[in-house]
């Protein structure tokens, strides 16, 4: 049995006494160099993006603010990324536009991780006709692609950061939903579950109590994962113009801009913000990766 205080204890205690204990989960992932330069790579991106204002001469630019006078200048030493079609400094918009993406791309994950998990937790642990009624609802919505199915959403809503986020968590829920459920339908089974029922705790409270505390590490390895895909997902959704709108900065609509003078040999619009999303999205899926492998109990045994 493991309540919440417990599973905060496993998590964190060992890297406050004894961070690198042999053959722990933090000695595993910090083996892993890998894993260990993703997470410096994504500390760096999440910080620049947090601290845009003071990392660049022109924030303002990084706003919004046109600045027509300087338009498509090359990369240089006062504009490292060169310019946009407005002038604006395309270093301070890939800064700024970090924030937009990066905090849609984590908002994304905590609402599908979030509904999932509880969703999946009532149907493995209650089963019946609630949890027939969940895991149909599940399958209607895995039964369209889930890019098809959030520009749908999208589409029918007002175009704006909040209803891209909505529109994406709605398709992505189900996933979760699923794993949680086949969890749930194992430890219902353990000894500590069975002797809480006996002593008639609640079904609420044993969810709340003994169900989602052990199996929180599958679903925050999962999420890991799933940030990279949310990135881009969230940036193609701004692309096609269903997310933020002009002059708020964002990787995905800067690519979109920048597209269109590309053969015009102003290369620079387009591919900065690109090799964000890429860089980003490689490294949290390098990173999920490692927490996934160090988390693993067999993985630990066989090495």
């Amino acid at each position: 049995m493991m309540t919440p205080a417990g599973f905060a204890q496993r998590l964190f205690g060992s890297l406050v006494r004894d961070p690198v204990k042999t053959g722990g989960t933090v000695w595993f992932f910090r083996r892993d160099r890998i894993a260990v330069t993703s997470l410096v790579a994504l500390t760096v991106i999440c910080a620049s993006a947090l601290f845009a204002p003071f990392l660049t001469r022109h924030p303002n630019q990084g706003r919004g603010e046109p600045n027509i006078v300087e338009r498509f200048q090359a990369p240089s030493q006062s504009h490292p990324f060169g310019t946009d079609q407005l002038g604006r400094d395309v270093y301070a918009r890939v800064l700024f536009g970090g924030r937009s993406s990066l905090l849609s791309a984590f908002a994304v994950v905590i609402l599908a991780a979030g509904f999932g998990t509880v969703m999946g937790a009532v149907a493995g642990f209650i089963g019946g006709w609630l949890d027939e009624a969940i895991m149909r609802a599940t399958d209607i919505f895995l039964a369209f692609p889930p890019l098809l199915l959030a520009i749908t959403i999208a589409t029918v809503l007002e175009p704006g950061l909040k209803n891209t986020v909505l529109a994406i968590s709605v398709t992505w829920w189900p996933w979760y939903a699923r794993i949680v459920r086949g969890l749930t339908l194992t430890l219902r089974e353990r000894h500590f579950v069975k002797a809480a029922q006996v002593m008639g705790v609640s079904r609420p409270t044993i969810i709340r109590r003994h169900v989602l505390p052990n199996i929180l590490a599958p679903v925050l390895v999962q999420g890991t994962l799933d940030l990279g895909s949310a990135i881009l997902t969230v940036s193609g959704l701004n692309f096609l113009g269903l997310g933020v709108r002009p002059p708020t900065a964002d990787w995905g609509t800067m690519i979109s801009e920048g597209r269109l003078f590309v053969q015009s040999g102003v290369w620079w619009v387009a591919t900065f913000p690109g090799l964000a999303i890429f860089v980003s999205s490689l490294a949290f899926n390098l990173l999920g990766d490692g927490i996934q492998v160090a988390a693993d109990p067999r993985t630990r045994r066989l090495s």
